[in-house]
Order: C-alpha cells, then sequence, then structure tokens
C-alpha cells in the first residue's frame, strides 16, 4: 500500500489541504463536526503529519534542509557545518550534509539525490559551482555563503572580505612593512578575488606599487602556504610580511619557514584570515581576520527559513570581520 499523504486525505473528506493541515495544527479553526470528520479519516487511514514539512511550512512531500560544503576538514567550514546543522536541530528540522570538494560528479550526485527524494531548501558554501546552484534554485530554496551568482536573484550572506583584507594589510603597513606579499585563495571564488581586490586597494592607497610575483595562487590548503614559502623565498627581493586568504595557508608557510631555519616574525609577519579557535592553541599565536561565524550561521538559517516559508528574500548580507593580534607580526625595523 502506498503512504498515505495530506492530499488523500482532503479527497476523502471532500476539503482542503489547507483545512486538513488546520486541523492538525490549529483544530480550534475548524468545526467541531468537519473536524471531527477529518480526524476520523486520519485513523482509519494510518495517515502520520509530515512533522519537518509542517514545521518548514512546505508541502508535504518535503522534509528537511541540505548543506553543500567545500571541504568539511578545512576548520573554517566545519565550524560553518556545526552552526548550521545546531540551528538546524534547533527547529528539530534535519540537516543533511555533503561534501563536495570542488568536484562535479559528487555534486550532481548529491543534487539528483535531493531533487528524487525533495528537501525544502539548500544552502551552498564557496566552491560549489555555479551550475550546480542554478538547478538547485530552480527546485527549491537556495542561500549561499561567500558565493555571488551574478544571474541569480538569490540571497548571499559573507564575511565582508574586501573590508577584512584592507584590515590585515593596513594593519601591516602601521607596521613599516611595505614589501607585503600576499597567499591567493581558489580562482573563481567571489571570497577569494575580494581578498585580493582588497590587498591590492590597501597596497595602492599607501602609494606601493602591485607587484605579481608577490601573489601566489593557494587553495585554502595547508600545503600551499608550504609552496608559497618557497615561492617567496626564491624572489631576489622576500617580503617581509605575508598576508594569507586563509588561516591554513598561513599556518603552512610558518612550518615551512621554520624548516628553512627562519623566524616568524623575525624574517617574516604572518597574517591569516579566519581566526578558527584550533590556530590559537599554536604557538606563536597566529595574527588573524577573524569572521563572525556564529552571526553568519544565524543570518544564513534566518534566510532560508524566510524563504522556505514563502518570503521574498534576496540580496548580498555582509558580515564584519575583526583584527585579532596575536604574536606573529612585528613592527619593521626602519
Amino acid at each position: 500500500m502506498s503512504k498515505i499523504r495530506i492530499d488523500d486525505i482532503a479527497k476523502i473528506c471532500n476539503v482542503s489541504k489547507a483545512t486538513v493541515s488546520r486541523v492538525i495544527n490549529n483544530p480550534e479553526k475548524v468545526s467541531k463536526a468537519q473536524r471531527d470528520r477529518i480526524l476520523c479519516a486520519i485513523r482509519e487511514t494510518g495517515y502520520i503529519p509530515n512533522q519537518f514539512a509542517q514545521k518548514l511550512g512546505r508541502s508535504e512531500g518535503e522534509w528537511g534542509t541540505a548543506l553543500f560544503v567545500y571541504d568539511i576538514v578545512n576548520p573554517f567550514f566545519s565550524l560553518i557545518t556545526r552552526g548550521l546543522t545546531t540551528l538546524s536541530i534547533q527547529k528539530n528540522i534535519p540537516m543533511f550534509v555533503f561534501e563536495t570538494l570542488n568536484n562535479k560528479d559528487r555534486e550532481e550526485l548529491y543534487l539528483n539525490t535531493l531533487i528524487k527524494n525533495r528537501v525544502s531548501g539548500v544552502v551552498f558554501t564557496a566552491g560549489v559551482s555555479e551550475e550546480i546552484v542554478q538547478r538547485a534554485h530552480s527546485q527549491f530554496p537556495v542561500v549561499v555563503i561567500d558565493q555571488h551568482c551574478e544571474h541569480l536573484n538569490i540571497p548571499e550572506v559573507a564575511s565582508d572580505n574586501y573590508k577584512g583584507a584592507r584590515q590585515a594589510v593596513e594593519y601591516l603597513l602601521r607596521l613599516n612593512h611595505t614589501k607585503i606579499a600576499f597567499i591567493a585563495g581558489p580562482g573563481g571564488w567571489s571570497s577569494a578575488q575580494q581578498r585580493l581586490e582588497g590587498y591590492k586597494s590597501a597596497l595602492s592607497d599607501a602609494g606601493i606599487p602591485f607587484d605579481p610575483s608577490y601573489v601566489f595562487q593557494g587553495n585554502l590548503q595547508m600545503f600551499a602556504g608550504i609552496e608559497a614559502c618557497r615561492h617567496f623565498t626564491s624572489l631576489p627581493q622576500w617580503p617581509t610580511a605575508v598576508f594569507a586568504a586563509n588561516d591554513q595557508m598561513a599556518l603552512g608557510f610558518m612550518n615551512q619557514a621554520q624548516l628553512m631555519n627562519l623566524s616568524v616574525p623575525g624574517d617574516f609577519s604572518v597574517i591569516g584570515f579566519d581566526g578558527t579557535p584550533s590556530v590559537m592553541q599554536i604557538r606563536p599565536q597566529l595574527t588573524t581576520i577573524s569572521q563572525d561565524v556564529g552571526k553568519i550561521s544565524k543570518t544564513t538559517m534566518n534566510l532560508l527559513f524566510d524563504s522556505v516559508r514563502g518570503k521574498k528574500v534576496t540580496g548580498r548580507h555582509l558580515i564584519d570581520t575583526a583584527l585579532e593580534i596575536g604574536d606573529t607580526c612585528a613592527r619593521l625595523r626602519d
């Protein structure tokens, strides 16, 4: 026997789905005679209401929410995952997490599974292809984190990456550094591009020419920081300070510098981006631009739930960053 749905109860009782829903959620709003008739049909058919669909205000065939995350091992993405799932669980709504690793086959498989089984809404972090986001957007409400989908009218949540990068570079400038290198994030990511633009803008405002050899293309993983250290120390003129687009690459740079008997902050001042709790335990303590993961998570889930309930939510929602001063930056001697 096929599963009984709210549509079946409505047909049996010759009423609308909305009336059945009111009997389940707000019985006082339905007359006693009609209420008794619908409750009798529910008992006789063994119909079980979908509590998740009710909580989200979506149709009976939809359940839960989903998250596509680039790299769950990365501390920042781990914190985002915990923040989003915790908020979803607080509403007794499951959130299903899929790690993409920037792999198109994975993304296709996950999305096809969600379309087949129906969910009420999806969150995408940076690193998921815009084509996948667009397909998902045609099926259910979507919110993106650290992504800019130019042709899609969907809500976006992100740290103010441009301003955060400027904060980092301006701090190094105040410490008399002018030879400032940058370990960039993945190409094609809007968050990475904004951090690069913030870096270049701060240098320009200080009257320092942009030097392409001082930019190393990274991928947010620690090994990229190791490679960046090898690259910068191969240059005729070494930078005196390095700003990394995330903490993991900053830590990779510091580890390689130590292996080369170089000192941080003696030979290089280093600053990262993320401010995850794990880096606070490493010595010397990394100076970094911290992201407000709690606010990012709360803003994202509020937008998702509002969209699921039928509210029109769009626009880019920027979250402020903060400079967290540790022990990896030092004033350059005149």
